[in-house]
């Protein structure tokens, strides 16, 4: 009996744990992952901006989010206490954080367009201020949609 208490805990309790557990990086995600970072770099240093390296603790909340928003096919910002906690709580203490998402582009160059397209999400790939990156892309297995992260931070 203490066992199935303990068991049913855990599946109550930690909902988003399993769902990102279970998520792998789609198959060719990490080289566009890799793809993105270049882009938006090249894109940073054509306006006079430094380059943002990426950091493993970011990646980790990026990875979350993605995984949770392919889980739920909902593309959101306020998950897990929205951007600046979930950085926090993967062990980031950054005072400045930001973050754009994006849904159903299919690589790369895709959704470094969009981004860059989008004055909001241009702001956060080109904040001058940022130094740090974690990078995310995680698949919806029920619509085959990709749903990407990019989380920068000013250091950890």
């Amino acid at each position: 009996m203490h066992r199935l208490l303990i068991a049913l805990f855990f599946m109550t309790a930690l909902p988003g744990a399993a769902t990102a557990a279970q998520c792998a990086i789609p198959s060719g995600g990490e080289a566009e992952l890799q793809a993105v970072l270049q882009a938006v770099n090249a894109n940073r240093k054509a306006r006079g901006r430094g380059p943002l390296t990426r950091d493993a603790t970011i990646d980790a909340a990026a990875r979350g989010h993605a995984c949770d928003m392919a889980a739920k096919s909902h593309l959101t910002h306020d998950g897990n206490g929205g951007p600046k906690r979930r950085i926090k709580k993967a062990g980031c203490k950054a005072r400045l954080t930001g973050e754009a998402i994006a849904m159903g582009q299919r690589n790369a160059p895709e959704v470094v367009k969009a981004w860059m397209d989008s004055p909001p999400h241009k702001a956060i790939l080109l904040l001058s201020k940022a130094k740090r990156v974690g990078l995310a892309v995680a698949r919806d297995d029920t619509s085959g949609r990709l749903y990407w992260v990019f989380d920068v931070a000013n250091g950890c």
